[in-house]
């Protein structure tokens, strides 16, 4: 599995294609078996969220430019093949894009450069909203080049934090740092906070967390599908991607969707070298895998691997339905999918999860005043869709609930 995991002052928001979009109840239901509420989500977590970041759908008049030609060619063809489809909104500052295609900006999203970041400032990542508020708070100082080693136990109950600054090239500035605090809360992603707490349980220097961290991952049922033999697409322009959802809710095999990104220009000109039928599009299939991945650790490394069994059995299904969906594409537009890559995910989910790891607040079993916040809290998959509005929903949900019944003492909040 080879995973693509933003890292810098806001995260993967910096390199996502901005797609802000909630599961359906009976996708979200499946994933989270009512021990979060759907509706309380869609009421209040859910467009908290929308309005913090600024997120909206694609104006008309964007999306009728030559740039994004893939966008309406997808979207016909997932018409023309019989599926439902739902537009979502997408945390990008359209003027600024406007502003692109006049030419008074760098070229960034309608360049196809939105899995790189967008230079041009058109992405709401979050460092222009949740930690541009949090800095301007006056309580919150944001370290940046700073790379989280370990966490630990420290004097009179708290946790101890060891960072080690970098240099812009990646090597070590001078010592490592250690952070003390009576509250910690793990926001490093799937990846980055369960490597921690795995490595942290293995040492002893968080003994007490229970067998459950490290469990429970999938990669969101990512699968990259790439097409051919389409109508003239423009491909490589237009970003960020995923302006419509493709819903196959009715697969033989299991419930799919398809969302379009945004084809990087250096692997349109690569299969245009390669002399596949030309006119090329890429999407997401996410589906529901099974959430049977795990990390653990090599003392002798001093790593944390993770493990996905991609020829497990239990997978065949999952496989099969994103098969059968970009087939029906290709039986009713002739056109035809050039390949699967079915270990290659930009979404991983799972390692804290809610309920088994962690309780219901995001605080980990055995660890008081330890949270996690971030997709490490989500067992596997996102239902259907890319997770990151799940993931800051939760994120939302969890500190109301922290703060809102005594978990927090404000005086210590620092």
């Amino acid at each position: 599995m080879s995973i693509g995991a933003g890292a810098g002052v806001g995260g993967g928001s910096l390199v996502y294609n901005a797609i802000i979009v909630p599961p359906r109840r009976e996708m979200f239901e499946r994933v989270f078996a009512r021990a979060v509420d759907f509706d309380e989500m869609a009421d209040i977590y859910y467009p908290r969220v929308r309005a913090m970041i600024g997120a909206s759908p694609m104006p008309d008049d964007i999306l009728a430019t030559d740039y994004y030609l893939s966008t309406r060619v997808s979207l016909d063809q997932a018409r023309a093949a019989g599926f439902a489809t739902r537009p979502v909104e997408l945390g990008v500052d359209w003027d600024i894009v406007r502003q692109e295609i006049a030419g008074t900006r760098m070229r960034s999203a309608i360049a196809g450069q939105c899995w790189f970041g967008l230079n041009s400032g058109a992405k709401r990542s979050v460092d222009h909203n949740y930690l541009a508020r949090a800095e301007a708070s006056g309580h919150v100082e944001v370290l940046a080049q700073h790379q989280v080693v370990r966490i630990e136990h420290a004097e009179r109950g708290r946790y101890a934090v060891i960072a080690q600054r970098l240099t812009d090239d990646g090597a070590a500035d001078g010592p490592a740092r250690r952070f003390v605090c009576s509250r910690l809360f793990l926001a490093a992603g799937s990846l980055g906070t369960t490597s921690l707490l795995v490595r942290a349980r293995a040492t002893r220097a968080l003994p007490h967390l229970n067998e459950h961290v490290g469990r429970h991952w999938a990669a969101n049922g990512d699968i990259a599908v790439t097409r051919g033999a389409l109508p003239r697409t423009n491909a490589a322009t237009g970003g960020p991607g995923g302006h419509f959802i493709l819903d196959d809710l009715d697969n033989p095999s299991g419930p799919t969707s398809l969302v379009e990104i945004v084809l990087p220009p250096h692997l349109a000109a690569a299969l245009a070298a390669s002399g596949a039928p030309p006119h090329f599009a890429l999407y997401a299939s996410l589906g529901l895998p099974p959430a049977i991945g795990w990390f653990d650790y090599d003392r002798s490394r001093d790593e944390v691997s993770l493990h996905w069994p991609g020829d497990d059995p239990r997978l065949a299904n999952f496989f099969a339905a994103a098969r059968h969906t970009a087939g029906a594409l290709d039986q009713a537009n002739g056109s035809m999918t050039l390949g699967l890559n079915t270990a290659l995910s930009a979404h991983p989910l799972g390692g804290a999860v809610l309920g088994k790891a962690c309780h219901m607040n995001g605080e980990l079993k055995g660890c008081p005043g330890l949270y996690a916040m971030d997709g490490s809290l989500i067992e596997g998959a996102a239902g259907l869709v890319n997770p990151a509005l799940t993931i800051a929903a939760l994120a939302e949900r969890c500190m109301d609930h922290i703060i809102g019944h005594g978990g927090l003492d404000r005086r210590h909040a620092n």
